[in-house]
């Protein structure tokens, strides 16, 4: 279980009116290992691991807060 998943489930253990499933995610037919979380609703995905089986390159600008996926086409 990743770090991230941990503190979101951590969390929700404590937010008692918040329904938190797991769920997962597909990418052109391979299961990724990562876990997804359904949260009231929407599912938050691994973005890294999305990218990197889309073969983009993935970064993260912590100044900004801002993630980035580029793929070979919009280099």
């Amino acid at each position: 279980m990743s770090k991230a998943l941990a503190k979101i489930e951590r969390y929700m253990k404590e937010a008692e009116d918040v329904k938190v499933d797991k769920a997962s995610t597909v990418v052109n037919g391979c299961k990724l290992v990562e876990e997804s979380v359904l949260i009231e609703g929407r599912t938050y995905v691994p973005l890294a691991a999305i990218g990197e089986a889309l073969g983009a390159v993935v970064a993260w600008d912590n100044a900004t807060k801002t993630a980035m996926l580029t793929t070979k086409e919009a280099k």
